[in-house]
């Protein structure tokens, strides 16, 4: 029975380690890195980062968990594409949540991003 479970995991931990594989950037493009906060302190911060892996944007929604699913992925990868992002609004739209959500987004240098409630 134990050995059937560790079989299990193991499978389990290298099809989602694939999945991890799949989104890599390739050379010469941006890409971004996403933190979910647990059930108990619901937050998600993404880190979009240019192919220089400096940081351009940086996005947070509290009290809210980003679901990665396939569309999500998506938006998510337009968004790290887009030359420039100058207000929530444009945020909000590309990802498809409600602007509401974004509690901050800050520029590489370190400054907000205007249309915050």
């Amino acid at each position: 029975m134990k050995r059937n479970l560790v079989i299990i995991f193991t499978l389990l931990l290298m099809a989602s380690g694939a999945r991890g594989m799949q989104s890599n950037p390739g050379d010469g493009q941006n890409y971004w890195v996403i933190e979910i906060g647990p059930a108990t302190n619901p937050y998600t911060i993404i880190h979009f980062y240019d192919a220089h892996n400096n940081q351009f944007l940086e996005v947070l929604l509290k009290d809210h968990r980003l679901k990665l699913k396939k569309a999500m992925i998506r938006r998510l990868n337009a968004l790290s594409r887009k030359p420039r992002v100058d207000s929530v609004a444009d945020i909000a739209a590309t990802l498809h949540i409600n602007p509401k959500m974004i509690s901050s987004a800050k520029k590489r240098e370190g400054q907000d991003i205007a249309g915050l409630k």
